[in-house]
């Protein structure tokens, strides 16, 4: 059966906004009858209205990239862990899933408090990660220390990776996408940003990788215990996996800062 897919990017004022995406109707004709005159009269129907209390909005169709819906979409913003969406799609394409990762001091000492972590529990100073565990950590939890894990790992450094973020936004022709760390934390004066629309844009992309949408897809998740490190369980910051059940979420991440707000980036799937 097919299955319609809609993919949505909201910058909330508060809540979570509701993820309504609907066909826009066509023009329907009214039938003629029998005057002097040939040509009915053609009546428009006026397309359906979005009531969504967010600063800016894209609602797009992620099989064919039509747009049913924005909201102020080409507005530069602060966009907070959505993020990692990009740090993901970036590691990904690395193909170094299997590559160990160990734990280091720098990592367990982050303030919780201000970079979300990967837990419960958190990770220990020698343990060893793959880049694909660290990508659960990273999607589900919202794991600051996961990026800056995968960052070290694979670039060698968090402003290399930064580099090959921002590489990958050009490729995508994401012209108003700017990336200075690999976690979305304020940078004071910084010029890290994206828009509704290149959020929407780069989010189907990463969707279509089979890892990446099952890991979003996911409300909790538990990385078993191994040789290298104890088991952790992982709990989805996007409660709307849980609690909006008649709507299909089934992704992808959300973000909060002081000077993004609240954010979000939904992927809902439904039956045409």
């Amino acid at each position: 059966m097919h299955r319609q897919r809609w993919l949505a990017w909201l910058f909330l004022v508060v809540g979570a906004g509701l993820l309504v995406a609907c066909s826009l109707p066509g023009q329907a004709t009214a039938t003629p009858t029998a005057t002097l005159v040939p040509t009915p009269t053609p009546i428009t129907i006026a397309p359906p209205t979005f009531d969504i209390n967010a600063i800016a909005a894209y609602i797009m169709d992620a099989d064919t990239g039509q747009v049913y819906f924005q909201k102020n979409g080409d507005q530069r913003r602060a966009i907070a862990s959505t993020t990692k969406i990009m740090t993901a799609l970036v590691a990904l394409e690395s193909g170094k899933l299997d590559q160990m990762v160990t734990v280091t001091p720098d990592i367990t000492a982050i303030d919780p408090n201000t970079l979300s972590v990967m837990c419960c529990p958190r990770v220990k100073v020698g343990e060893q990660y793959s880049i694909k565990e660290l990508l659960y950590g990273l999607l589900i939890p919202s794991g600051g220390d996961a990026a800056i894990m995968i960052a070290n790992a694979l670039a060698g450094s968090e402003n290399a990776y930064v580099e090959q973020m921002n590489t990958e936004a050009t490729k995508l022709g994401l012209q108003d996408t700017n990336y200075l760390n690999v976690h979305g934390l304020d940078v004071p004066g910084g010029h890290e940003f994206s828009t509704a629309h290149d959020l929407a844009v780069m989010t189907r992309v990463a969707m279509r990788n089979p890892l990446f949408s099952d890991i979003a897809s996911h409300a909790s998740y538990t990385l078993p215990a191994t040789s290298t490190h104890q088991l952790i369980t992982l709990d989805n910051t996007n409660d709307l996996l849980t609690t909006a059940s008649d709507y299909n979420i089934d992704g992808v991440k959300t973000g909060s800062t002081l000077a993004a707000g609240q954010c979000i980036v939904l992927d809902s799937r439904h039956k045409a």
